[in-house]
């Protein structure tokens, strides 16, 4: 899996705050974010500075650009989505966003609990289902699947040979045991 796919990814389920993410999964996802909010503000600087200051009563407008609110808004919901999905990973719930609020200090203890590693079980929010990795020398790959554990529980094989009746319970039953 690249960054690309993780970003992908992540894109397409900005409205699912439930589930579970890895933590490699969202390291991607954020990165390719901090990446286009990085040049989003370069380009603001460069191209929107001057019309910015003049033009603009509003103070919050004068240090966002329009290109920087255009991605912020466009990219929100996914960002606030993965890291809900990715405490839930963690073991915590979607509620600590409330620290997203608190300037600075909130941010770090955020960034801090979404860098926790993966509850290695099922929890509340999903179930865990990664498999081990398994590296094929030939091929010079690998199995591993950043989004294992995401969704839903693999359904029960039906074990019909509880159902079915064998010689031994028809016998007792024809002896009046069962």
């Amino acid at each position: 899996m690249s960054c690309w796919s993780s970003f992908q990814t992540c894109l397409k389920q900005y409205t699912d705050f439930q589930g579970r993410t890895r933590r490699r999964c969202f390291v991607e996802f954020a990165f390719i974010c901090f990446i286009l909010f990085v040049i989003a503000t370069v380009l603001d600087y460069f191209l929107f500075n001057d019309f910015m200051e003049r033009f603009t009563d509003i103070p919050i407008l004068r240090r966002f650009g329009p290109l920087l609110m255009i991605l912020l808004v466009g990219i929100g919901s996914p960002i606030l989505a993965a890291i809900t999905r990715r405490l839930h990973d963690a073991g915590m719930s979607g509620k600590w966003l409330v620290l997203l609020l608190v300037p600075v200090l909130g941010w770090i203890m955020l960034l801090v609990l979404t860098l926790r590693p993966t509850q290695p079980y099922d929890n509340n929010w999903g179930y865990y289902n990664r498999k081990p990795v398994e590296i094929d020398e030939q091929n010079n790959s690998s199995n591993y699947n950043p989004f294992a554990g995401d969704g839903e529980r693999p359904k029960e094989e039906s074990n019909e040979s509880l159902f079915d009746d064998n010689e031994e319970d028809n016998n007792l039953s024809r002896e009046g045991h069962l």
